[in-house]
């Protein structure tokens, strides 16, 4: 068997392709062509970046209370961080709920939403009593059963303090300033690993490496929750 000389080696290409003299002299320009994994994989990414601002969003049209709650040690949840200068007196009162007044034929109707320790828990899932779980969604069913009704009418509600007078706030939406950097971290997070997953698959289209493709989606796809239900307050929907 004869081996081909270096010259030959070096003279033998594909027909339209420019040789490496002819590339160093700049006289032909390099092939423009890409596989159809690159193709897919740049579709895949691209179609993942718009999902993910879709959600950004979404969330960014979600209701915001002008403040921050925080619970304390006795089960109480306390006013904290407000969002305007008006509303600085209020931080350190202690929030029982939000009342909205809707005037009817026959007078006034009133809707009363209670804010207890476990509206501050985003989704029930990690709830283990039965009775809690129930609870859980008491709570936010009526939230959202006054927050469906403000935002028919108005979008200012009366806070319910303990031993002090109502306040009327206005329930704004978050904005895309709103969002928490730990929001985008975790989105780009969530990007990165679902783009491992789709490497993965497309290097080399197997049942094992779409095992792990489906496992780096879930895992992404988990992320993305986390960082969603870290932007919702008491307003979060009942998933």
């Amino acid at each position: 068997m004869t081996t081909p000389s270096p010259g030959k080696l070096l003279t033998d290409r594909r027909p339209g392709w420019p040789s490496l003299d002819e590339i160093l002299q700049g006289s032909h320009e390099l092939p423009r062509w890409i596989g159809w994994r690159l193709r897919a994989l740049v579709t895949t990414i691209l179609l993942a970046c718009g999902l993910l601002f879709l959600v950004a969003h979404w969330l960014s049209t979600q209701p915001h209370l002008p403040f921050n709650l925080r619970a304390t040690p006795e089960g109480q949840i306390k006013i904290q961080g407000a969002d305007y200068p008006p509303l600085v007196h209020l931080e350190g009162r202690i929030l029982d709920g939000l009342r909205l007044d809707l005037p009817v034929n026959t007078g006034v109707q009133t809707l009363y939403a209670p804010i207890e320790l476990l509206s501050l828990q985003r989704s029930e899932r990690w709830l283990i009593d039965p009775d809690l779980r129930q609870r859980h969604l008491q709570l936010h069913q009526r939230m959202n059963a006054l927050l469906a009704q403000a935002g028919s009418s108005n979008l200012t509600v009366n806070v319910d303090l303990l031993h002090a007078p109502d306040e009327p706030v206005s329930i704004s939406p978050v904005g895309w300033s709103g969002l928490s950097p730990l929001f985008w971290l975790l989105s780009l997070l969530a990007l990165a690993v679902f783009g491992v997953g789709i490497v993965v698959l497309l290097a080399e289209p197997q049942w094992r490496n779409m095992a792990f493709a489906v496992l780096a989606m879930s895992q992404a796809g988990q992320l993305l929750f986390i960082a969603i239900e870290n932007n919702l307050d008491v307003f979060a929907p009942v998933w």
